[in-house]
């Protein structure tokens, strides 16, 4: 679809729906070299069943506009904190997760793709801060934020953004160990 002077969207429907279960964004394309687009298998989170890719220079990339969810769950291994709360920059909305206990692994949330500040907090109390730093979202991927330490030791807190393998494989079993002492 050409959406103005040489912006382009790639769209894809079902055979014969008219709902887009894939959307591009705007993509600029140059009129003096021809573009290579890769569709391909598509695993991550939201409904969408496939994924358009750049190919460029013989390695793919990914469109920069395109419109995919993020999901993110939670992993609180802090001792000396019975619960924490995790906010999205300021700490007087509610957390976007709340109360998630030591030893805990939330469930999956879904959020549009973003780089924010995180602030982590003691469960119910969102005037201490045990962690503040910026986490970035892309769009399609699956991460689990690990957050761990002790906040009376002098090491303090540390987090670790793990980017989540979600395409299945039939002959085997994938495990994923986070190494947090």
């Amino acid at each position: 679809e050409v959406v103005s002077g040489n912006d382009y969207r790639v769209r894809l429907t079902r055979v014969g729906e008219t709902e887009v279960v894939y959307d591009s964004g705007n993509l600029i394309l140059s009129p003096e070299r021809n573009q290579l687009f890769l569709l391909h298998d598509y695993f991550g989170p939201g409904d969408v069943p496939v994924r358009v890719a750049a190919v460029v220079n013989g390695a793919t990339t990914a469109l920069v506009n395109e419109s995919l969810p993020v999901d993110l769950r939670l992993v609180n291994l802090i001792s000396n904190v019975p619960s924490i709360d995790l906010y999205f920059g300021d700490v007087n909305d509610a957390p976007e997760f709340d109360d998630v206990d030591l030893g805990e692994v939330s469930d999956f949330v879904t959020f549009d793709p973003i780089a924010v500040p995180i602030n982590v907090t003691p469960g119910d109390d969102n005037l201490t801060f045990l962690l503040e730093q910026t986490l970035t979202l892309s769009a399609g991927q699956v991460r689990t934020l690990v957050v761990a330490g002790d906040p009376m030791s002098d090491v303090g807190i540390a987090s670790r953004s793990i980017l989540e393998d979600t395409r299945p494989v039939a002959t085997a079993l994938k495990v994923q160990m986070v190494h947090t002492a």
